[in-house]
């Protein structure tokens, strides 16, 4: 078993204990992100939206018409993918567009699937909320910055 795969696991118990025992604060709400190459944990709001029946998500207003300039940070684990570019700026006027531009900007970085869905294993977020797959038509405006993640699971 590889090192994040691990680390998920121990973090994942170390929740389950906490939750049993009642002991201190638990990840609720909350997206625990570890970069293995750089060896750091980021830590993401995540809010529920009580129309989804599987997920949550924090419903954003943006406004339509030009092409937006939005800034998006790629995790270090799939910068081989962007010619080691941590950073990319994209054009678009909603989340799936932004997405595709980049993936035209990387043809190296494959983000969606045959069926057009981001893969399972990326999780995107718009200003450090999750933005889920149902949520690819949801606009963006000047100044929001996306982040492309890779999802590990275990346990």
């Amino acid at each position: 078993m590889e090192l994040p795969q691990q680390l998920s696991g121990c973090i994942q118990v170390t929740e389950v204990v906490k939750y049993i025992v009642g002991i201190g604060e638990l990840l609720t709400n909350r997206l625990l992100i570890f970069d293995g190459l750089d060896m750091k944990f980021q830590e993401f709001a995540v809010k529920r939206d009580p129309s989804c029946e599987q997920c949550g998500y924090l419903v954003r207003k943006g406004e339509k018409g030009r092409k937006m300039s939005i800034k998006v940070n790629i995790s270090s684990i799939l910068s081989h993918y962007t010619n080691n570019q941590s950073v990319a700026e994209v054009n678009g006027d909603t989340i799936g567009e932004c997405l595709k531009h980049l993936g035209e900007q990387f043809p190296k970085l494959d983000l969606f699937d045959k069926d057009g869905k981001v893969l399972a294993h990326l999780g995107i977020l718009i200003n450090g909320e999750i933005a889920y797959s149902k949520k690819l038509t949801e606009p963006v405006k000047d100044g929001d910055e996306l982040t492309i993640i890779l999802m590990i699971g275990g346990g």
